[in-house]
């Protein structure tokens, strides 16, 4: 009988050892088979979004339950612009227009459609890393949106901070859909860290737990709806658990796509809260004055117009030492 339950005991350990060799092996191969599927995905939405980079300036309706805006986007290099205007008369929202050029950031706005623009803050930049600075958040934020070819997650977080080769956002499978050969489900169970923009914009990504997306490989591999599991530690410390559904809607242009629509929304909360951004015109060309004051009927500042012209009391010097020269040439000249 002792022999007996030993030969048993000895199977069962083997087979429990080859069975997590073979989970091991089975594992192993999955993520092999699945590297160039992880390769191909992430290369194409790379393209995908650079072939936008094209375009300079992007412009959208924006509703949500507060109210509707046209936003406009405009960016170049270092450069941008945002201008807010609203479309409904419910909601807080104003007129404001935030900018930033190689001289100075600004503000300007107006509280009522009556009014005119009002100047409310300039910013010199005594130095070009000034312009990094956290200024104007929302307009940064919509800048680094529409740099990314305007594919967004909650909070105008881009897309394309989302790495599917990165570890840490824990890819736990890839499959086609039946009976389909356009898309594919990405699911992750992630465990990611915040990421902070070149305007030192903080975006949180700890926040996002799990979640799936379905990718379009036809539209090259472009999120076309999704799930988000997500995590909010709000300031008095209590945690909230939402879970979030993202739609994303393209048209064709050129060889590529671009974005037509964006929305957002939880089913645990009525319609009316769904955040959606819709009525994409895209221009890839820009004004001459699109990042400065003059665009928006104000003279340039004091501070542009001293650093771009010699002050007055320099060309009197100049004038001097001009005549002191011709003077001791005559001079010369005659003894």
């Amino acid at each position: 009988m002792h022999i007996f339950w030993t030969r048993i005991t000895l199977f069962a350990t083997l087979f429990s050892s080859l069975t997590f060799a073979l989970t091991i092996r089975s594992v192993d191969c999955y993520a092999r088979q699945d590297t160039p599927i992880v390769s191909q995905i992430e290369s194409q939405l790379a393209n995908s979004i650079e072939k936008t980079r094209q375009f300079r300036k992007v412009s959208f309706n924006l509703a949500t339950n507060s109210g509707r805006m046209n936003i406009e986007v405009s960016f170049e290099d270092d450069n941008y612009a945002v201008v807010i205007n609203p479309l409904s008369n419910e909601g807080h929202y104003a007129t404001n227009a935030y900018a930033c050029n190689e001289d100075y950031g600004f503000w300007v706005s107006k509280e009522d459609t009556n009014q005119e623009l009002s100047l409310r803050t300039v910013t010199e930049f005594v130095d070009k890393t000034d312009r990094q600075e956290h200024i104007y958040s929302y307009g940064q934020k919509l800048t680094n949106l529409a740099a990314a070819g305007m594919i967004s997650l909650p909070d105008f977080c881009p897309l394309s901070y989302l790495r599917f080769s990165d570890p840490t956002l824990g890819v736990q499978s890839i499959t086609q859909v039946p009976d389909s050969t356009d898309l594919y489900i990405v699911r992750f169970q992630s465990n990611l860290s915040d990421v902070t923009d070149r305007f030192a914009n903080v975006y949180r990504l700890s926040s996002l737990k799990s979640g799936h997306l379905t990718l379009s490989k036809n539209r090259g591999f472009l999120p076309v709806s999704g799930e988000l599991h997500r995590t909010i530690k709000h300031n008095d410390g209590t945690i909230q658990r939402l879970v979030e559904k993202v739609e994303w809607k393209y048209e064709e242009f050129e060889d590529a796509f671009r974005l037509t629509s964006y929305v957002q929304y939880r089913e645990d909360l009525p319609v009316e809260s769904r955040l959606e951004m819709s009525n994409f015109q895209w221009q890839s060309t820009l004004l001459p004055d699109e990042f400065r004051m003059t665009r928006f009927g104000f003279d340039e500042p004091k501070l542009v117009k001293s650093n771009s012209s010699m002050p007055n009391w320099l060309w009197i010097v100049v004038a001097g030492l001009f005549l002191v020269i011709v003077s001791w040439c005559v001079y010369r000249k005659w003894n």
